[in-house]
């Protein structure tokens, strides 16, 4: 076997004039030889300035030679053609294992025409016989392998993908097609014909091994002067499947237009080459998105079910009510009737939404009305809205997903009560708005006792609420809780659905799931006025059972805190009478939720104090105290620095604080969020000595 000479005077050539762009080349008489460690064999080169060349060194990876590991050792250039043979290096063209394996890669962009020199060897020691290989890159970047797929990768491609573009001779079916990216770098296009708003979807999936990540790389169209144009937005890499890529094209105009596919290479996969499918279908909404719906969701009829048919699709339904005027129907709801939208997932056809979305409740102008969206309010991952009809026009219920999701579902509407419950009519059952016959009594009780105090009742069915009537004065302070009865059978999960006052309107920020102890409910209200006012009893989801609910009066105090006024608590204000002295401790209890304790210390100016709020030794130790502040005699804290949380040892509390002026201060022992338990709380004077 004859060698390449190890030199610049070589008669290995490498021939491009009869290489047509995306066409590959076969260097010298493969295969070749390193016939002795240390050999390298040259080839000389040249072409139009510009031109991108993929060189490939290839041995026993690739099945291509005995060589085990090839190393291309370099790019050169005569640099002064005129003196004769002077070569020197293009600096950054060596390459050991970019290629398959351990072969050898390198991509060249010719400064000029040339002569290029390129000298082909071996890493370390290893001698054997190799093929060595050219690319040259097409005008797009990409590299065609014509021999392995036979795809133009511009817009004299004649693979049609979606054509010709009339939805009435392409019904909604899938189209696709099976092409390989034949070396790195390939990109395929196909053509497909849309009309102005067309909405086409693609999926380019991996068939299996290569290539494990394709990628879209964008949508063409030539602008009518010999343009090619890319539509912004057009290009994609993960959004299908796993490392699949998907795209939902709106087509901006009626035109021809060409789709590019490739692999993803800008990560760590290497070579991703490989067959692959790429799949269109032309999307058929079963139902608009705006007001020219005419799809009417029936209230307190029979549900509708529709098609979320790709990822961002929403459908309109017009809410209506065959039943208020004597069966005959109308459109137009009667302002202040409350209705409960519910959008579940449906699975009858074996294609269930499994995440559905209410996207928002739009009136006669398309208008949204705020605060109606809702992601999973019902059972699972469901959806469920209540509404309160505010005028009297029609009203659009829009019905999606979360995220990309896709899928079959059912939407309904149903009359509800003021606060959105459904009443089982179960007998004896408390009703879910003001004619509620259960009233707290004027005096309210003492700290809740599971079986002993408030109300014993029962969530009969999912989505039932039962409301508790109760007069306060104006700032009075009510603890509500709601926990499981103790009964094996008990509401596993109590929510307090909301606190509403004398006309049935809610109060906000009054509801509450997991406030209590465990997943008990609690909520803390203040009446703004005199008057009788009703808490909604209910369960999270679509739990059943019974429950208990009590009320507690409450005293809130300047930093906020509540005490449940049980005997000997320690107030939360400055008129605490609760002394700690320097350098000594004391204890106290977090007897409820928000509780904190406040001790009064005379203070010289100038001195430093330590504050250290620690767990008790005691079984109902507190479990994470928080040092709620200090506050001047006056009850103002002095300054966010004092409180503090985790500064001590553990998670116990530590505040470090310098006096400002003398005084009586007040420090406010609590606990972080609901935590209840005894506490050790001291004062050390840890002033400089002088």
């Amino acid at each position: 076997m004859a060698d390449i000479l190890s030199d610049e005077f070589t008669d290995g050539i490498i021939d491009f004039t009869a290489v047509t762009t995306g066409t590959g080349v076969s260097i010298g008489a493969n295969p070749l030889a390193i016939e002795i460690p240390g050999d390298t064999d040259w080839f000389v080169f040249g072409g139009i300035a510009g031109t991108r060349i993929q060189f490939d060194l290839k041995g026993s990876p690739s099945g291509d030679g005995s060589l085990t590991d090839t190393f291309i050792r370099g790019i050169f250039t005569d640099i002064d053609p005129g003196a004769g043979v002077i070569i020197e290096e293009v600096i950054g063209n060596t390459d050991d294992d970019t290629g398959e394996g351990n072969n050898a890669r390198v991509i060249f962009t010719l400064p000029d025409i040339g002569p290029y020199w390129i000298a082909a060897g071996a890493a370390g020691n290893n001698i054997g016989t190799y093929t060595f290989d050219a690319a040259i890159f097409s005008p797009d970047g990409g590299l065609d392998d014509q021999a392995i797929d036979d795809i133009d990768n511009n817009i004299t491609t004649d693979k049609n993908i979606v054509f010709p573009p009339d939805p009435e001779t392409l019904p909604d079916i899938a189209h696709s097609f099976v092409s390989t990216i034949g070396v790195e770098g390939d990109t395929d296009w196909f053509r497909f014909g849309a009309t102005v708003d067309q909405v086409i979807q693609f999926n380019v999936e991996g068939l299996g091994g290569d290539p494990t990540d394709t990628a879209i790389r964008g949508i063409f169209f030539d602008d009518g002067f010999g343009n090619i144009e890319e539509v912004p937005n057009s290009r994609d890499d993960d959004s299908g499947p796993g490392l699949d890529a998907q795209i939902t094209f709106i087509a901006p105009a009626d035109n021809l237009y060409y789709i590019s596919v490739g692999a993803d290479t800008s990560g760590s996969i290497d070579n991703n080459t490989g067959a692959y499918e790429i799949t269109s279908s032309i999307f058929v909404d079963d139902y608009p998105n705006d007001v020219s719906t005419t799809a009417e969701l029936d209230v307190d009829n029979s549900s509708n079910t529709g098609t979320i048919e790709q990822a961002g699709d929403t459908d309109w339904f017009l809410l209506a009510d065959f039943d208020l005027i004597f069966g005959l129907g109308t459109i137009n709801i009667p302002v202040g009737q409350v209705i409960r939208i519910d959008l579940t997932g449906d699975d009858s056809s074996g294609n269930a939404l499994d995440d559905p979305f209410i996207r928002g409740i739009f009136d006669s102008s398309g208008q949204e009305i705020p605060g109606n969206t809702d992601d999973d309010s019902g059972p699972g991952l469901n959806s469920s809205v209540t509404f309160t009809i505010p005028s009297e026009e029609t009203f659009f219920i829009s019905a999606g997903a979360f995220g990309n999701k896709t899928g079959d579902y059912s939407i309904s509407a149903t009359i509800a009560s003021a606060d959105g419950g459904l009443n089982s009519g179960a007998v004896g059952d408390i009703p879910n708005d003001l004619f509620s016959i259960s009233t707290f009594p004027d005096t309210i009780g003492t700290p809740f006792v599971s079986g002993t105090d408030g109300f014993n009742s029962i969530i009969e069915s999912a989505g039932d609420t039962d409301w508790f009537s109760i007069v306060l004065t104006e700032d009075q302070t009510i603890q509500f809780d709601m926990t499981g009865n103790g009964d094996t059978s008990s509401l596993s999960d109590p929510f307090i659905r909301g606190v509403f006052d004398s006309t049935g309107a809610e109060i906000f920020g009054n509801r509450d799931d997991d406030g209590g102890d465990g997943l008990n409910s609690q909520v803390t209200f203040t009446a703004p006025a005199d008057g009788t006012y009703y808490v909604s009893a209910g369960a999270f989801s679509t739990g059943t059972g019974p429950y208990n609910i009590s009320a507690t009066d409450v005293i809130t105090g300047a930093d906020g805190g509540v005490d449940p006024g049980t005997p000997g608590d320690v107030p939360n204000n400055n008129t605490s009478t609760a002394v700690l002295a320097i350098d000594s401790q004391t204890t106290g209890t977090i007897d409820a939720s928000g509780d904190t304790d406040w001790f009064g210390i005379p203070l010289t100016a100038g001195t430093i104090i330590q504050f250290d709020l620690t767990s008790s030794t005691n079984p109902d130790a507190l479990s994470d105290p928080f040092i709620r502040g200090i506050f001047d005699g006056a009850g103002v804290l002095v300054s966010e620095d004092t409180i503090n949380d985790d500064g001590g040892i553990g998670i116990n509390a530590r505040v470090t604080f310098t006096v400002p002026a003398d005084d009586i201060y007040f420090i406010s022992a609590g606990a972080y969020e609901d935590g209840i338990g005894s506490y050790i709380i001291g004062a050390t004077d840890v002033s400089p000595v002088i």
